[in-house]
């Protein structure tokens, strides 16, 4: 309650960024450790902020964990014998496209209410997993949100994705639901800048983390894959790989046992 909705919007894009370098970066270590022992493991993340839809962030993010829903609760809902009649019923009563998008969202909400459960057993867990089967649901019934067209149209579908992704988490990161609903009252109604947010944005934004998230953009965007076949390159990478090593090495001999936000779940 000390901190502004300006503090909130702030926090909210950081932690958004922490969560994808903590799973993601985690994940990178697993697979370089098992790569070291002729072990090739399955990618788990694949550019999630540059979709343009949420159902696309969620084929691009934990796409491991979006395989097995898949096989195990979308697949068996979908083709369960009550889910089939209810797009039956929906076709002669409703309309054709009703008929033929209704299971799919169906069971996108069974699925999606699983995945808040995974996460914890708390109401704000609970309400994240439903938020995104919303939106994913309101994708199958309008499937103009996701499709391609003019690059101004792919901007406004980008700012869609990440507002709606990056609000999800909020809930994903307040200990309760009320205080996720206080987070985002104070986003829209409460936007301030005070000491206290002043003060925030010292602490937060350093010129490590500035550093560190300009070569993580940069090393994220397509942009490698246009210049990874220079003789420069192969180097250079070993150089700043190196470097950031001894970044990470000297921050955790300096700090405290900080483990990784994905080891509760």
């Amino acid at each position: 309650s000390d901190y502004s909705g300006g503090v909130v919007i702030l926090a909210m894009l950081v932690y958004t960024l922490q969560i994808y370098a903590d799973f993601a970066g985690c994940m990178d270590i697993v697979r370089g450790s098992g790569a070291l022992f002729g072990i090739e493991i399955t990618r788990n993340f694949h550019q999630p902020f540059f979709s343009r839809s949420i159902g696309e962030f969620w084929r691009r993010w934990h796409m491991t964990l979006g395989a097995w829903f898949k096989d195990y609760i979308f697949y068996p809902v979908t083709l369960s014998k009550t889910n089939m009649k209810l797009g039956r019923w929906a076709k002669k009563h409703l309309s054709p496209h009703l008929g033929q998008v209704m299971p799919t969202a169906f069971a996108l909400f069974f699925v999606w209410l699983a995945n808040g459960i995974w996460h914890g057993a708390a109401v704000n867990f609970l309400f994240w997993g439903i938020y995104h089967g919303c939106f994913l649901m309101l994708e199958e019934y309008v499937p103009w949100i996701g499709r391609k067209g003019s690059k101004l149209k792919a901007v406004f579908q980008h700012i869609y994705a990440l507002l709606v992704v990056c609000i999800g988490f909020v809930f994903f990161r307040a200990d309760t639901m009320s205080q996720g609903l206080f987070w985002i009252k104070e986003m829209f109604t409460g936007f301030t800048w005070n000491a206290a947010a002043m003060s925030f944005a010292v602490q937060q934004i350093t010129p490590v983390f500035l550093v560190t998230l300009a070569g993580a953009l940069i090393a994220c965007c397509p942009v490698i894959k246009t210049v990874n076949n220079k003789k420069w390159y192969a180097p250079f990478a070993y150089v700043c790989s190196l470097l950031g090593l001894v970044v990470c090495m000297l921050s955790l001999a300096s700090g405290t046992y900080n483990p990784f936000i994905y080891f509760r779940f």
